[in-house]
C-alpha cells in the first residue's frame, strides 16, 4: 500500500488506513483477522497497522 501511495506522490499512515478501513460501513473486523491473521500474534491496532499497510 505504501508503494502503491508513493508511486502518486503521497505519504500514506498506516494508522490513518486502518482507522478508514475499520470505519468503513461493511468493516468486520474478525473478518479481517481470519483473513489477514497477524503474524506474530500483533494485538494492538497500532502495530497491526504498519503490518498491515505499513511499507515493506
Amino acid at each position: 500500500m505504501a508503494r502503491f501511495a508513493a508511486a502518486y506522490g503521497r505519504v500514506v499512515d498506516p494508522r490513518t488506513v486502518m482507522a478508514y478501513a475499520l470505519l468503513h460501513v461493511y468493516a468486520d473486523l474478525a473478518w479481517y483477522l481470519r483473513e489477514l491473521p497477524p503474524p506474530g500474534g500483533e494485538t494492538e491496532l497500532g502495530s497491526l497497522a504498519e503490518v498491515w499497510f505499513g511499507c515493506c
